[in-house]
């Protein structure tokens, strides 16, 4: 991946004088920003991902317990 002087201004601005001073960029700590700030990111997609499957699995359970319920229901009144 090429690192584009705009790509390079936008980590600049988020992460202002951790990685340099001045016009100075300092670069084992830009690689250190760089490493953690996409971590971070990456771990916020995996969260999000995970609370989705779990809604998913849950919304699953739901629905199959309230079709058993109907199941029993229907089977009681039928058995009257």
């Amino acid at each position: 991946m090429m690192l584009t002087e705009h790509r390079l201004r936008r980590h600049r601005n988020r992460a202002g004088y951790a990685i340099g001073s001045g016009k100075t960029i300092h670069l084992f700590k830009y690689a250190a920003w760089l490493t953690i700030h996409t971590a971070s990111s990456r771990m916020r997609h995996y969260v999000f991902n995970t609370n989705q499957a779990k809604q998913q699995k849950l919304r699953t359970f739901v629905f199959s317990a309230l079709n058993a319920f109907r199941l029993f229901v229907c089977f009681v009144l039928k058995n009257r």
